[in-house]
């Protein structure tokens, strides 16, 4: 069944809280890390201004080396005029600088993510082990050894490169403020021509944003059958129990659902090429809407040339740093799901278990690969009456095992995670059973009436949990 769509206000909520969580945890641990990014993106941005400024400045001195003068800056005019090679090697340092600090930011951010990855597996680590109450078992459906391994494995990766991402849109967002009150004082009549551009962009990068978002949860609803799918194939063709031409695995690999797998990541993957072909289409057309504008409606009017020249600089600087962000916000997206996992896991509501009470014998269902004692101790703190043990160590002798045990113990919660095997030992013993227990993960069904179970339940159709061996952890 297709859950119901969130509205956007309240997507808008949630994706507030988990961007708060997420930055708020990242800054606590590498706070040192964050404001020395800070401070390279920054350093970066104004020397490349210098450099851009200095070359436009240069220019009109070799055209007129008295305009200067009208700007009442003698540092500027004396610095112009000293011999070409001096100054013009100056400002290429400059600009050079530039590009170095930039790319000591992103080495300082790949540091700091990786060092982020650890302390989130630790902490991690350190609830689960802590947690006597198993709360993070209940916070997630399905097997909860799979669960933690996605997010150990995957979702800790993705939610380190997304703080990554998050901690460098400061300085942009910084930057477009700054270009946009530019653009203002230099002609904000002609920043009003291009205003219907800029919201038809975020209105569009809405929905890209959206559509990513929607992209990775449909990827993750979808991996765990393809996989599983694709290993029973594999098994069968080394098995070598059919004879199969190479057409016909064809359409056993179209069984699989791989190609609406393949064709969702590859959705993924063209999330931020959007991004990009957005952006070049923004800058593209806000450049044709100048031009109109200026044979349009600033046809008698004379240009200002240094003015325009300035105008275009802060519009590149506003569409740079507008790109910076829109590329953060799709990368948040993208990886929204496995990030917000991440976060669930370190934010568990302070909530106790509440005992069930059923009196006599329970035949528990896992929906896992094998059965740990963690979560025989989960289902004791759900039954605290009841004494918990494996159907599959009771059954190593023979049948007279389990009559026994039943009859000796009072309340027994007798636990497996093999559908069929479970099927035929409830009903052998169904009469001493009270009640039947479906556990997948934090969901759990529980069924009084054992005849109707038997009627109605399919061993196949068991919900089994994926394994975890091949995660997809493109990125």
């Amino acid at each position: 069944m297709s859950e119901k769509p969130v509205p956007i206000t309240q997507q808008g909520k949630n994706y507030a809280t988990l961007f708060w969580r997420l930055m708020l945890s990242y800054y606590r641990c590498e706070t040192g890390s964050f404001w020395l990014i800070q401070f390279l993106m920054g350093a970066s941005v104004l020397l490349g201004l210098i450099w851009l400024l200095g070359i436009i400045a240069g220019v009109n001195h070799l055209h007129d080396a008295n305009y200067l003068q009208q700007y009442g800056v003698t540092v500027l005019a004396d610095f112009f005029n000293q011999p070409v090679p001096v100054w013009l090697s100056l400002l290429s340092l400059a600009g050079i600088a530039s590009a170095l600090l930039l790319y000591a930011s992103f080495e300082v951010g790949v540091r700091s993510a990786i060092r982020y990855q650890k302390h989130l597996i630790a902490r991690s680590l350190n609830i689960v082990s802590e947690d006597k109450d198993f709360l993070w078992v209940q916070a997630f459906p399905g097997s909860p050894r799979s669960q933690l391994n996605r997010i150990i494995k995957l979702g800790v990766q993705l939610t380190g490169l997304v703080a990554r991402r998050i901690s460098r849109v400061f300085i942009p967002l910084i930057t477009f403020i700054i270009a946009f009150v530019a653009l203002i004082k230099l002609d904000g009549q002609l920043l009003f021509y291009i205003l219907p551009l800029t919201v038809a962009y975020i209105v569009v990068l809405y929905f890209i944003n959206r559509h990513a978002a929607r992209i990775q949860v449909k990827l993750a609803e979808l991996m765990g059958p393809v996989q599983n799918k694709l290993t029973h194939l594999i098994d069968s063709t080394l098995r070598q129990d059919t004879n199969k031409k190479p057409q016909n695995y064809l359409q056993d690999i179209e069984a699989t659902q791989y190609h609406e797998f393949a064709n969702l990541r590859y959705q993924r993957r063209l999330a931020e090429v959007h991004v990009s072909w957005l952006n070049t289409l923004f800058l593209v057309l806000a450049s044709a809407v100048l031009v109109l504008v200026f044979k349009y409606v600033k046809a008698e009017a004379s240009i200002n040339w240094l003015n325009l020249i300035l105008f275009l600089v802060a519009l590149r600087y506003a569409a740079s740093g507008l790109q910076q962000l829109s590329a953060a916000t799709v990368g948040f997206s993208r990886f929204l799901p496995e990030t917000e996992k991440v976060m669930r896991l370190l934010h568990l509501p302070a909530a106790k278990v509440q005992p069930q009470q059923i009196q006599g014998t329970i035949f528990c269902l896992m929906a896992d690969n094998r059965v740990e004692q963690f979560e025989l101790s989960y289902l004791m703190n759900l039954y605290p009456e009841h004494e918990a043990v494996v159907l599959d160590d009771l059954i190593e002798s023979d049948q007279r095992t389990v009559q026994h045990y039943l009859k000796k113990t009072e309340n027994a919660l007798v636990v497996s995670n093999r559908p069929r095997q479970f099927i035929n030992r409830v009903k052998q013993h169904q009469e001493s059973i009270a009640a039947v227990l479906l556990c997948n993960g934090g969901e759990r069904q529980c069924v009084t009436d054992v005849q109707q179970f038997l009627d109605t339940f399919d061993p196949d159709g068991f919900s089994r949990a994926a394994q975890m061996d091949d995660l997809d952890i493109e990125t």
